[in-house]
């Protein structure tokens, strides 16, 4: 049965310089070299050494080295690892008995058997080896004391032996230890160096096949770093790296005005984007989203930034098509659908027809469904106005606790017959007057107190009016079944409705909060729920101060021309 070679992780664990293989390779070499020296030796000893007995010793150490280094199972087991070296001491010393007073030369094939170990070895053998190395001379010399040398001469050949040994030792392992360290140091740098290429190298495929274009710069706005896409969507074709980046990538916004966002975000340290920039290139425009972060370092400084952008002309068009789609289509829809509306309030109102309970309940669900159809289309529109950024807002002073009176004069009788209490509240005798379009605003409010009313079963709701720092704040509180805080952060978001499809209890499209959003932050404001499940929920929206607008007007007339353009640059 053939035996199985070790696994090369087991072979190298605890050695030095190479795997077992390697070590046991270099010192069979060894102890070759040591026979084939001591057989040409012979040739000119004189008789009085015992050549017979060396004779011996040479073939017995041959066919062991023939034997051991062609035997896997032997060679390559860590087991028999210093067996090797336990034969060749007892060689080695009974041929320095054979030598008599020539075996003092002899002793140099240990000095060689220790450098190659010291070298290979684990300590644990390396000491094991030593032991062997002066167990041997030691009895190699007391049988040498029986036959030529004295005593005296005996004692101080050991002490030497012995301290050439030991002293050799040291000083090899030693060097060996020194040589390991700076190996390992070297083997460290060099899989650093490897795996930092391969990162790089992963890193750059990895940039490559992004499709966005990447650029990142410096704190001057030099190119450090770019992809593939970003050179590829520019259609340059010279080298960028080094290059200022508004000279490879001018930015101009939406009014075809040179812009550079990159310095903004380097200097205050706070990221960008925008889907209204644009590439100039030759013939043609290229929209593009562009994403700007700066790159700060640990102490919060900005060294550069990472500039990500894609072309989004596509995009945009197809976008402006589906927009005009809606507006198009939703504005022909508003046609039929009054005619049809009309008729079918003639049919309720006139009291000439004569119909059964059961037909007028038809006519009244289509007529429901007529208007609520009617709501749909006006709310495409508004939304359509929204992202065409065509929404129609003047601001001018409006004074909000008329409009807060007049929606709740409008819903009392709704509210009443759904068993609510409909309340206005006014925390300050006097609410200064806001800036705002007041058509718009009403629109706002009426939506939200529909939406409470709506969703609203038992209790009241309560519109409140107050002055907060430099704006109004108004909230419409119900006491309907709250909001979950999951379902709060993306509320105002287009077509988002609490409930789901299947649990639909209330009419509408998800786009009133949408619009209202949309008004408020058209007049400087912002708009936020808050909510908790089972106690009800509160919208607030906030309108700045009429005042705050005047103050702005005044001052605006006073900026020369010249300062104005290079603001709006800016």
């Amino acid at each position: 049965m053939k035996q199985e070679e070790p696994k090369k992780e087991d072979q190298k664990q605890g050695f030095f310089f190479s795997d077992l293989k390697d070590i046991q390779l270099i010192s069979g070499i060894t102890a070759f070299s040591a026979v084939v020296i001591t057989v040409i030796a012979m040739l000119f000893l004189p008789t009085r050494v015992d050549k017979t007995l060396i004779t011996y010793v040479a073939i017995f150490v041959s066919a062991f080295i023939l034997i051991y280094y062609t035997t896997p199972f032997f060679y390559l087991n860590t087991r028999f690892m210093i067996l090797p070296d336990a034969i060749f001491s007892i060689a080695i010393s009974v041929t320095m008995y054979a030598l008599k007073d020539f075996g003092e030369f002899y002793l140099i094939f240990f000095l060689l058997l220790i450098a190659v170990d010291a070298f290979s070895f684990r300590l644990k053998d390396f000491i094991a080896v030593i032991f062997i190395i002066v167990t041997a001379l030691i009895f190699s010399n007391i049988f040498l004391a029986k036959n030529f040398l004295s005593f005296n001469d005996l004692v101080f050949r050991l002490i030497i032996q012995i301290y050439s040994v030991t002293s050799v030792a040291v000083v090899m392992r030693f060097f060996a230890k020194e040589a390991l360290t700076e190996r390992k140091e070297k083997e460290q740098i060099r899989k650093l160096a490897e795996n930092t290429i391969l990162a790089i190298k992963q890193l750059r495929n990895l940039l490559d096949n992004i499709g966005n274009g990447i650029f990142a710069v410096d704190e001057n706005e030099q190119i450090i770093l770019t992809n593939t896409s970003a050179i590829n969507i520019l259609g340059w074709r010279k080298a960028v790296s080094g290059r200022k980046l508004y000279e490879i990538m001018p930015l101009y916004n939406k009014d075809s005005e040179l812009v550079d966002p990159v310095k903004k975000v380097i200097e205050s340290k706070k990221p960008f984007s925008s889907s209204e920039h644009l590439i100039k290139k030759v013939g043609e425009e290229v929209k593009v989203y562009i994403n700007i972060t700066p790159i700060l370092t640990p102490g919060g400084e900005a060294q550069g930034a990472i500039i990500l952008f894609r072309d989004i002309t596509r995009e945009k068009a197809l976008e402006e098509q589906r927009l005009e789609f809606v507006a198009v289509s939703s504005h022909e829809l508003r046609t039929p659908l009054t005619i049809i509306e009309g008729y079918l309030y003639f049919l309720l109102n006139n009291k000439d027809l004569k119909y059964d309970h059961q037909s007028k309940v038809y006519i009244e669900k289509a007529h429901k469904g007529c208007l609520d159809l009617q709501k749909l289309i006006a709310d495409l529109l508004e939304v359509s106005r929204v992202e065409q950024n065509r929404l129609k807002i003047e601001l001018e002073k409006v004074n909000i606790l008329e409009i807060a009176k007049e929606v709740t004069e409008e819903f009392k009788k709704k509210t009443t017959l759904k068993g609510l209490d409909l309340l206005l509240e006014i925390k300050q005798k006097k609410i200064p007057s806001c800036l705002a379009d007041k058509g718009r605003l009403k629109e706002v409010l009426v939506n939200l107190v529909e939406n409470a009313i709506k969703f609203t079963e038992k209790g009241y709701i309560k519109i409140i009016v107050e002055k907060e720092k430099q704006a109004i704040k108004v909230g419409v509180l119900d006491t309907g079944p709250g909001i979950e805080k999951e379902d709060q952060k993306y509320i105002f978001d287009k077509f988002y409705r609490v409930e789901g499809w299947r649990t639909r209890k209330t009419r509408g499209t998800g786009l009133g909060l949408y619009i209202a959003k949309s008004i408020i932050e058209r007049f400087g404001g912002k708009i936020w729920v808050e909510s908790q499940v089972g106690k009800g929920s509160t919208f607030l929206f906030t309108v700045p101060l009429e005042q705050k607008k005047r103050k702005r007007e005044k001052s605006k007339p006073q900026k020369p021309a010249k300062l104005e353009e290079f603001v709006n640059k800016l």
